[in-house]
């Protein structure tokens, strides 16, 4: 067995009440992931020569700078997801898959995609999802700490636990369509940082692919908009972000892992924003006035306020 750490959390109305970080045990076994099981089955076939996927966009230089004693280990992780994405393509219907997604889904266990421009952020977001402690954001040394391809979070919500597995990949490291073939998210977080248009413009770029894919009919989306703690150099104001949300009919949030603003608030809404879509879909497949009464309750909610709330639909 292993210790991991349990973050607790409750929610009254609209406030996430943080109730501190415990640590339990549970079997190895079960903290082998679809990810893992994949990419032992594409060294046996596929050795190491690997091919780096173009994506929505490409990595500046400076965001691929790194230690050299760091960049052997994220190097590996990196290849190692590349091999994820090539075998999906083959593994897609096959047993392996069906019967993890299978497991997965009685242990509660859920991916999402970290998506959005270079620089933005989603690398500090996820360290600081980790653990309660705060973490330096601008010691980029304790971010790299955590800088691997999938990040890993038990969350308790109101006593019930589910695993989240964040994906982040370097911007350009694989095609946004072969990072939804591989990893088959329940989520995704569009991230976009308000010191930087150009990012909030790639991110409506990406939402619109999503758009496009049918993402909307049943997964949670987020646009967040990160690095508020940057006030003297904002550009993108919040009235701006929320109309781009709104323009897709999606969610809204404004963050900082740098004051640790809104970290938590993140991390149990997309946890909520999940399970309420689940729980949604169970009964407009059996009750097609329901199904019905949500469009239309939808249409007259969607304003300002609900895009800002992550604890309704």
């Amino acid at each position: 067995e292993e210790l991991y750490r349990l973050r607790n959390f409750s929610v009254s109305g609209k406030k996430v009440i943080n109730r501190g970080d415990s640590f339990r045990s549970r079997s190895r076994n079960s903290v082998n992931s679809l990810g893992s099981r994949v990419r032992s089955v594409a060294k046996l076939r596929l050795g190491v020569d690997i091919e780096n996927h173009s994506g929505y966009g490409t990595e500046s230089p400076s965001t691929r700078s790194r230690d050299s004693v760091r960049s052997g280990s994220r190097v590996s992780s990196r290849k190692s997801s590349r091999v994820t994405s090539r075998m999906s393509r083959n593994t897609s219907n096959s047993p392996l898959k069906q019967q993890s997604h299978s497991s997965e889904a009685e242990e509660n266990i859920y991916r999402v995609l970290m998506l959005g421009a270079a620089g933005v952020g989603k690398t500090s977001l996820c360290a600081q999802f980790l653990s309660s402690d705060h973490i330096n954001t601008y010691d980029r040394a304790a971010v790299e700490a955590e800088d691997f391809v999938e990040k890993e979070v038990s969350v308790a919500l109101n006593n019930k636990e589910s695993r989240i597995i964040f994906i982040d990949h370097q911007h350009g490291d694989m095609s946004l369509e072969n990072m939804m073939m591989t990893y088959a998210p329940s989520a995704y977080l569009v991230v976009a940082a308000v010191d930087d248009k150009s990012s909030f413009d790639q991110a409506e770029r990406i939402l619109a692919y999503l758009r496009m894919s049918g993402v909307f009919e049943d997964k949670a989306v987020i646009l967040v908009a990160n690095k508020t703690d940057l006030v003297r150099k904002r550009v993108v104001k919040t009235v701006a972000g929320k109309a781009v949300a709104m323009k897709f009919g999606i969610k809204y949030i404004e963050t900082s892992p740098g004051i640790n603003h809104n970290i938590d608030e993140l991390l149990v809404g997309v946890l909520s924003q999940i399970t309420l879509r689940e729980n949604n879909l169970k009964k407009k497949s059996t009750n097609k006035v329901f199904s019905f009464l949500t469009k239309v309750l939808n249409i007259t909610s969607d304003d300002s306020s609900a895009c800002s709330n992550l604890n309704i639909l």
